[in-house]
């Protein structure tokens, strides 16, 4: 299991924490033997953490 950070407002807004989630794959697909991961079965879950406007 890999539980990423990200930035949320006010640290990033849009797309800033799409863009760390796609760098989150990445790094994951990179280190998917090291990690005992198949980088072609990565799947992801969670809920909103809100919005601000």
């Amino acid at each position: 299991m890999v539980v990423p950070n990200y930035r949320i407002t006010p640290q990033g807004y849009y797309p800033d924490p799409l863009t760390d989630m796609d760098n989150v794959v990445a790094w994951v697909r990179d280190h998917a033997d090291q990690l005992s991961y198949d980088a072609n079965k990565i799947g992801a879950v969670g809920s909103s953490v809100g919005g601000e406007t």
